[in-house]
């Protein structure tokens, strides 16, 4: 059952009808998930009020919280891209490391894995 978790980036959000947004089970929920193997993005959001913050069709009616959610959305993706590409992230550092020489004033000539060379 934990499999389905395991691996994944997750990031948590919660909305309740109380001003608090259901932000005491964002910290759960955020343990129980990494427990399973998850990777939390740091920085929850929580929306109070939802009978305000919602119409009756489960639209968001107040631009300040698309915003929040359209900001923590976008650190999952940026944090999603960053895990997608580690690997590749570390074999053209370990190539760079691998140079012997530098060009004037600290220039070093790129891998031939950033360019495809």
């Amino acid at each position: 059952m934990y499999d389905g978790f395991k691996g994944k980036c997750a990031s948590v959000m919660a909305t309740s009808p109380g001003p608090m947004g259901g932000m005491r089970m964002i910290r759960s929920l955020q343990h129980m998930l990494a427990d399973m193997g998850t990777t939390i993005v740091p920085g929850a959001n929580s929306i109070g009020r939802a009978f305000d913050v919602f119409d009756k069709d489960g639209t968001i009616k107040e631009k300040v919280v698309i915003s929040k959610i359209e900001a923590t959305c976008g650190k999952l993706v940026h944090f999603c891209r960053y895990e997608a590409n580690r690997e590749a992230d570390c074999a053209i550092y370990k190539e760079i490391q691998e140079l012997t020489t530098m060009g004037e004033y600290g220039q070093v000539d790129m891998p031939s894995s950033v360019y495809g060379g």
